[in-house]
Formats: structure tokens, C-alpha cells, sequence
């Protein structure tokens, strides 16, 4: 079965074509459609969206968006390598336990500066990092199961020792594998992947699965999609926000040979490296460059989705910033000043956050006011610090539960991203507590 693969500059131009393809019968109705997405926000729009393009009325928004599986690409590559083991000692969670029993022998050697005050917080970043380790860096911890203390190999070059300071984490990595006494996922991985690339179809998944809104995969990840795209259907649609940054990576890209498997690229011989002319957008699309890159050496083809050209030259603020990163064009000449009316970007001052979601609020009021047909489902709140932002917003706007009525006056505001134990006391107490047992 082919993998179906398309770049598009935003979600929106995923909504139609998987509209169509849920509209396509399955074999089982029964099956639930498998849709992943990397963030819980995403989950829930593209539910709302879907449900909006599935009715069977002329304008098809009285649809129902149901028996769809939304899953996160790593319960993806899990479930196709032969799923979870059942307690893993490798989750985050137990690998954070391992290291503090670790830790409490002193067995390795450890960072300097680490005191006994601080073991939890260090067990949890470095049972975060091994785990990012174990999907980014698989070949390094390959290596370093066998003894070999060095960074991540490069095919066709001597392979680099881990700097001196650094010489703790395979040491640690090493202890905390003894202290399981299971292989760990980048081992595991090797002989789930080769079953999957001979054909043998994974259990617990439909004959199709769509992944959406991802501008950047995991090598694994990659290396598992082609694999699934031998046994299932495999429909993707990856985002790229610039068409000008892409078609010049695209034609910089466009003989460049497909590499064995395990070709890691040489530090520093980035082909993309300052492909955008925007100094800006070549820093901000990094990840998406490096996944383009990874396509290409494995002779992955994907098809971009041309976005329609604007009717009018861009006049406003708002139009000329979305127009320099669509179109990769450094302003030319002197800056023309938009007239004193224009509003479509807006600077406030703030002394907190608290001041910040009430500003928030009212201008938003505003937009709406402003703005006739604007819905609030149409709108974003994007913040850098979404845990420390999230109490002030449900104060100011009062909480929103799924698929509930606003009250009158009220803004119906959801907010998405936060972990079990931000939304959840009960989880937090637990938490807490086992955090008090640790110390």
C-alpha cells in the first residue's frame, strides 16, 4: 500500500481531503479510524472541523465527528512496533525511579554541582532526556548499550567521543539499564522494524491511518511510516507555513541521493542550512528543513499543496507579515508606514499576567465586534507559559468545559496542552506525594 504524503501551509488545507476519506467506507465500520495529531489542541479542532464537513445538508456542518481514534504519533509508532510492553519500566515515570534508586548507590559518576535536595528534579530531566534520546538518538544509545561512549554516528566518518563533561550520561544510562534488566527501546526497536518492513501487519490498528498538522517527524518515526506503508493505507500531511522557503529547499534538495539506512548527516553539511532568505524564518523552520531533509535521503516523495495567491497586494500590517513568511521576501527598500487606522497587529503593555487576560478579553470584544462573522472557535490564544497562564484565563473568562453552553456574556474559552496533573487536584496530590516518598 503507498504512503500518501502532502506538505500544506496550514491545518485547514487537511480538512477537505480527510473529510473525503473518512466519507470512504471501510471494511469494518466498527474499526476506529486511527487520526493523529501531536497536541491535544489539535485533536479537538480537528474534531470540531470535521464534524462541520461530514453532514449530509448542502453546507454539510450538521455532521458528527465519531469512532475516530485521535493519537499522538508516538502511541502511533508504539502500536505499529508491537505496542507497549505492559509496565515498561522504560516511561518516564518508572524510569525516574530507576534513576533515584540509581542515583542513591552512587554507581556512576554524576554532574558536578548535584546535591542530595536536587536528586528528584535531576532523575526527572535525565529520565526526560533518555527518553528523547531513545526516538531522536537512537543509533547513539545503540552504541552506547554495546560500550561505545559517543555521540550519535555518522555513516563514512570517525565517530565522536562524548565530551568529558558530558561522560555521565552514558555512564548513568549504563547503570540505570543494569537496574532494569530490560533492553531498552532503541533495542527493542531494531527487530519490531525489520518484522514490519517483511510485511507482517501490526495488531490493533485499521487498514488506514491519517496523520495531520506534524512540521516536523523523528527519524523513527519516518523509518516506521514507510515500513507501515507496506501493510496500511497511510495518508500524511505535513505543514509547512512558507511555500517560498519550501520550493527553494525543494529545488536545493532535488538531486540529492537517497542514503543507506543508518546515514546519519555529517555536523555542519546541512544542505538547507540558510535556504530562507528571511534570517528569521531560516531559524524558525529548522525543524521543518531537517525533515525535509530526512524525506529526502529516504526517497520519500511528498507533494506540496500550492495555497491560492492573494487577490490584493497585502495593505496592512497583519497581511505583510503573513505575506514575508508565505513568500520568503525581505522588504525592499524603505519601510512604507500602513495608515494610523490600521489595527491588525496591536502591542499592549502589561504588568502581569493577571492585567494580560484581562486586556485579552476586552480585546477580543472588540474583534468581535469589529470583525462581523468571527466565531470564537475561530480564535487562538497562543502563550509561552501556557501552566502559569492557564489560572489567570479561566479567572478572567471563566471555565469552559467541552461541548457546554457559554453563559451569557460569557467567552467560551478551552484550555488545551495541559497534563493530567495541571487540571487534575487529585492527580497533583498524588504527585506530590510520591515526590515526598523519593526525597
Amino acid at each position: 500500500m503507498p504512503l500518501h504524503l502532502q506538505i500544506i501551509p496550514d491545518l485547514s488545507h487537511a480538512v477537505a481531503p480527510l473529510a473525503a476519506l473518512l466519507r470512504a467506507p471501510v471494511a469494518d465500520p466498527f474499526t476506529p479510524e486511527w487520526l493523529v495529531a501531536p497536541s491535544q489542541g489539535v485533536h479537538r479542532w480537528l474534531a470540531e472541523q470535521l464534524a462541520e464537513s461530514l453532514g449530509t445538508s448542502p453546507d454539510g456542518r450538521d455532521g458528527i465527528a465519531a469512532n475516530i481514534r485521535f493519537a499522538f504519533p508516538g502511541a502511533l509508532v508504539a502500536q505499529a512496533l508491537g505496542g507497549r510492553l505492559a509496565d515498561d519500566p522504560w516511561e518516564v515515570p518508572r524510569l525516574t525511579t530507576a534513576l533515584l534508586t540509581v542515583l542513591d548507590r552512587h554507581a556512576t559518576p554524576l554532574p558536578e554541582g548535584l546535591t542530595k535536595d536536587r536528586r528528584v528534579a535531576f532523575a526527572r530531566q535525565a529520565a526526560d532526556r533518555f527518553d528523547r534520546y531513545h526516538v531522536h538518538r537512537r543509533a547513539m544509545i545503540e552504541a552506547w548499550a554495546r560500550g561505545d561512549d559517543v555521540l550519535t554516528p555518522v555513516r563514512g566518518a570517525a565517530p565522536q567521543g562524548v565530551p568529558e563533561a558530558q561522560q555521565w550520561q552514558p555512564a548513568l544510562w549504563r547503570a540505570v539499564r543494569e537496574q532494569l534488566g530490560v533492553p531498552s527501546p532503541p533495542e527493542r526497536v531494531a527487530q519490531a522494524l525489520a518484522a514490519l518492513q517483511e510485511g507482517t501487519p501490526p495488531a490493533g490498528l485499521p487498514a488506514r491511518i491519517m496523520l495531520v498538522g506534524s512540521s516536523a517527524l523523528a527519524p523513527l518515526h519516518l523509518d516506521v511510516l514507510w515500513a507501515l506503508a507496506g501493510t496500511v493505507d497511510v495518508h500524511a500531511w505535513l505543514v509547512h507555513p512558507s511555500p517560498g522557503v519550501l520550493r527553494a529547499a525543494v529545488e536545493r534538495l532535488r538531486h540529492e541521493a537517497v542514503r543507506p539506512a543508518g546515514w546519519r548527516e555529517p555536523l555542519g553539511d546541512h544542505p538547507l542550512r540558510a535556504v530562507a532568505r528571511v534570517p528569521l524564518l531560516d531559524s524558525w523552520l529548522r525543524p521543518a528543513q531537517g525533515m525535509q531533509r530526512q524525506l529526502a535521503v529516504r526517497g520519500m516523495a511528498a507533494t506540496p499543496v500550492v495555497a491560492g495567491e492573494p487577490a490584493t497586494v497585502p495593505a496592512t500590517r497583519l497581511a505583510r507579515l503573513q505575506a514575508l513568511i508565505r513568500e520568503d521576501q525581505p522588504p525592499a527598500g524603505a519601510p512604507v508606514l500602513p495608515p494610523l487606522a490600521d489595527q491588525s497587529v496591536r502591542l499592549h503593555g502589561c504588568h502581569g499576567p493577571a492585567r494580560q487576560a484581562e486586556v485579552l478579553r476586552e480585546a477580543l470584544w472588540h474583534a468581535f465586534r469589529e470583525l462581523p462573522g468571527l466565531r470564537p472557535e475561530e480564535v487562538l490564544i497562543v502563550a509561552p507559559d501556557l501552566p502559569g497562564m492557564a489560572p489567570h484565563l479561566e479567572t478572567v473568562f471563566g471555565t469552559m468545559r467541552p461541548g457546554a453552553d457559554p453563559e451569557p456574556g460569557q467567552l467560551p474559552v478551552v484550555v488545551a496542552d495541559r497534563s493530567l496533573r495541571e487540571v487534575n487536584d487529585v492527580a497533583e496530590a498524588l504527585v506530590r506525594l510520591l515526590d515526598a516518598g523519593m526525597g
